[in-house]
């Protein structure tokens, strides 16, 4: 089973929020070039996503896409590759976004806290 990635024992930064949108931008490699991306977002916080995509994007590459969250929030976030795995036809990306996010983070924040509260509600 995976762990909770927003157990304080993960040493993360931000709270990480699991969501699945679609994303589209641009990816740059080192030598200048760049490609179109078209992704899925797993998961987001202030500092970064992680992304599934079928482009092979490489670590260190510029990544910059748009992105909405809720009804009426859109950013469009510019972040540099830190990690990619494989699994099967697509790669997973770990983006480093340039600068921090506050309102992503404060909309994880909102999400998470939402989650707990309807949780609690079940469990009962």
């Amino acid at each position: 089973m995976a762990s909770d990635p927003n157990d304080p024992r993960n040493r993360r930064r931000w709270p990480r929020l699991a969501v699945s949108v679609k994303v589209s931008g641009r990816w740059r490699a080192r030598t200048g070039a760049e490609q179109d991306l078209e992704a899925l977002l797993l998961w987001v916080s202030a500092g970064g996503a992680q992304l599934r995509c079928s482009a092979p994007v490489p670590a260190n590459a510029t990544v910059r896409f748009t992105l909405r969250l809720g009804r009426f929030q859109r950013f469009e976030p510019t972040g540099r590759v830190r990690w990619w795995r494989r699994i099967g036809e697509v790669r997973d990306l770990g983006v480093e976004f340039a600068e921090p996010i506050p309102r992503i983070g404060e909309y994880v924040r909102k999400q998470l806290e939402a989650r707990e509260v309807s949780k609690g509600r079940f469990e009962r």
